[in-house]
């Protein structure tokens, strides 16, 4: 195919959503420990980026402010290629930051059943929306935010009996099938 210039495709981004403590932050962490993949946490670069712990933000600031530092961290991730990026539980609320996943990269979904979330945070006082809840309101919370993951996702992992490690490598196996084909 002499004088024809074959198009090296680009990488997929992958967005880790789900609820709080079904393993988001972990396993990006692990995705580039063990992987060597560039992989980010949008609470992290929140948090750098304004200089406060999440927890500052919502207890001096608000939500409402949280959500716009929330988008605009979350933005500033267009020229990535490749990545995984672990965002917050509610960041998908925002219809902008779904239209932004969904033009940018795949959108998959960590899941888990609301009493492993439970044992995992219950004890966490770095999660703001949910450090006071019983496991009912947790249950309720996560049945609307699952209604808008399932909406959304390209594809779903759930992580109730997995390692951070088998979730990891889970994401992986999806990561690498859209890169090599370009679909999922």
């Amino acid at each position: 195919m002499e004088g024809r210039v074959q198009k090296i495709p680009e990488l997929t981004n992958i967005f880790l959503v789900g609820f709080s403590g079904v393993g988001k932050t972990s396993t990006a962490d692990c995705i580039r420990e063990k992987f060597d993949i560039k992989s980010y946490d949008l609470d992290r670069l929140i948090e750098a980026s304004s200089k406060k712990t999440i927890r500052q933000i919502f207890d001096e600031d608000g939500e409402e402010q949280f959500r716009i530092l929330e988008k605009t961290n979350l933005f500033l991730t267009n020229e990535c290629k490749g990545i995984v990026l672990s965002c917050g539980g509610g960041a998908v609320i925002d219809q902008d930051n779904v239209n932004y996943m969904k033009r940018f990269g795949r959108i998959l979904w960590l899941d888990a059943s609301a009493d492993i979330i439970y044992e995992r945070i219950c004890h966490d006082d770095g999660r703001p929306l949910i450090r006071t809840k019983s496991i009912n309101e947790i249950k309720l919370m996560k049945q609307k935010r699952d209604e808008i993951y399932s909406n959304i996702c390209d594809y779903r992992i759930n992580t109730d009996s997995l390692t951070t490690y088998e979730a990891a490598e889970k994401v992986m196996e999806y990561y690498e099938s859209i890169n090599r084909t370009g679909q999922s």
